[in-house]
């Protein structure tokens, strides 16, 4: 979604190449040991001796709907169900973008993909657009908005305490550290776990069970589960709108090529105006706030846009193709700020993550250049959770 796509060319024999097999040449190139979902179902079949239970029939509607093997199976529906949602809500709204009726298209196909860095490709074909997605991306999102949303269910019920700040400015500066020193935010120590004296005891599940029975009694609520499914599904919905609305926009059609090969195929690289993904944006947003999830819509969206900010934070000034991230906010907000209800609540994310973002700077500039080439993220978690005070 941020740095490049690419566009499926004439070239090579592309009667031969299938949407699906491109998106598995894609994953396989990686030289990475990728995670195969259908033989992970094989083996969870064996498993359960197959029996019928919940999790054999979701892992069985999972691996029949992926165009290839190698997804990330969490993410992938994730995306499905955005996909789903898209397509009835400009199927069934009259959407009008530009003085213009909105059209639907078909839903791509789509995957996901391990990249390290932000970029999410759109590869199309003459007749099947595809999208792949990248891992890094929706992983470090997952992350960022774990402590968005758990940092303002707290606060608007009066509980968060001093410990939970520091904790949830810790867990942000090691979630940016693991993504952006390390490539994948994953490797950062779980929000629920950064509470120990002793990363070492994390190994104990014992020790982990204790830290998640610490946690407030809120934070096990059904009121805090359903708000946090709504407002990471309205985030995912928002991610993959922006691409479809290219889509529906036919950006790909009109956009800058430049020839590439992706796991021996030939495809066009493509880079969208300025305009295009102010367009992209804005029609994404009005998917979302049409949709079902349009009452958390607007903290959703900004929620997206505010977790695109600090995962290319480096880039102040845009690329050749896409506007920097703050001017895209502000693009937007101009739209958003028609729903003043949410308008009070979306803006409390800057509140929650623009002083976390400097006590991540102030921490790189204490380890130093020199300090961060040699240490390893271990070494770096020891010095962040143990050895320093933020507040």
């Amino acid at each position: 979604m941020l740095q490049s796509r690419l566009l499926f060319s004439s070239g090579q024999n592309p009667q031969n190449v299938s949407a699906e097999n491109l998106i598995k040449g894609i994953q396989l190139s990686s030289g990475k040991d990728m995670h195969n979902n259908k033989l992970f179902y094989e083996q969870m079949v064996n498993f359960f001796d197959n029996k019928n239970t919940r999790v054999l029939k979701d892992l069985r509607d999972t691996t029949d709907r992926m165009p290839t093997d190698y997804q990330d199976s969490h993410f992938y529906n994730m995306i499905a169900e955005s996909f789903s949602v898209l397509k009835e809500t400009a199927e069934t709204k009259q959407i009008k973008f530009a003085h213009r009726n909105v059209v639907a298209k078909p839903v791509p196909v789509f995957g996901t993909f391990d990249m390290e860095s932000l970029s999410t490709f759109l590869v199309v074909d003459d007749q099947t657009p595809a999208i792949i997605f990248s891992n890094g991306l929706l992983k470090f999102t997952q992350r960022i908005l774990e402590i968005i949303i758990k940092e303002q269910f707290l606060r608007d019920k009066n509980m968060l305490t001093d410990q939970d700040k520091e904790s949830f400015a810790k867990n942000f500066i090691d979630v940016m550290i693991s993504f952006h020193l390390f490539h994948d935010a994953y490797y950062a120590i779980p929000l629920d776990l950064c509470n120990t004296d002793d990363l070492d005891s994390l190994d104990d599940s014992d020790e982990a069970a204790n830290q998640i029975e610490a946690m407030p009694d809120c934070l096990f609520s059904r009121e805090y589960i359903e708000l946090h499914l709504d407002i990471s599904d309205a985030t995912y919905l928002w991610m993959a709108a922006h691409e479809y609305a290219h889509l529906v926009l036919d950006h790909p059609s009109s956009a800058a090529q430049t020839s590439e090969e992706i796991a021996g195929v030939d495809v066009a690289q493509i880079e969208y105006t300025w305009q295009q993904e102010y367009d992209a944006d804005l029609l994404g947003a009005m998917f979302v706030m049409n949709s079902h999830l349009s009452y958390i819509g607007a903290y959703g969206i900004y929620a997206a846009l505010s977790v695109l900010l600090f995962g290319c934070y480096s880039e102040t000034a845009g690329t050749t193709s896409h506007p920097p991230m703050r001017t895209r906010i502000d693009n937007l907000l101009g739209y958003l700020q028609g729903f003043e209800f949410q308008l009070k609540h979306y803006r409390e994310i800057d509140r929650i993550l623009a002083p976390k973002f400097i006590c991540y700077q102030h921490f790189i500039d204490y380890l130093g250049t020199e300090r961060l080439e040699k240490l390893s993220l271990k070494e770096i978690q020891e010095e962040l959770y143990q050895k320093i005070d933020l507040l």
